[in-house]
């Protein structure tokens, strides 16, 4: 995206320079490079099994404000566009196995 906008600038005379600072970070690695919590995971997990915010809450004895802040760190952690992408992403990178122990 960035470097098609970078471009459209170019043909229009536009000076610009694009720089991307992440390139060389893996998207996803291991529990999400270890940039999702414990109960970032936990929440996502309960979501993904078809409970709702509330339900999620109550299971892990937080605020409903919590759990959804903490669905959407999730989210964006995983650079996914929806909660069903979120979830989706979990699944194919193993996050959402249930931990062992």
């Amino acid at each position: 995206m960035a470097e098609e906008l970078a471009d459209r600038l170019r043909d229009a005379d536009v000076g610009v320079e694009t720089e991307h600072r992440h390139i060389d970070r893996p998207i996803l690695s291991g529990a999400a490079g270890g940039l999702l919590t414990d109960h970032e995971l936990a929440v996502l997990r309960l979501f993904a099994r078809g409970r709702g915010q509330a339900e999620i809450a109550e299971a892990l004895r937080i605020s409903p404000e919590t759990a959804g802040c903490l669905l959407h760190r999730a989210r964006v952690v995983l650079r996914a566009r929806t909660l069903a992408h979120a979830v989706a992403l979990g699944g194919e990178n193993g996050l959402l196995e249930r931990p062992r122990g």
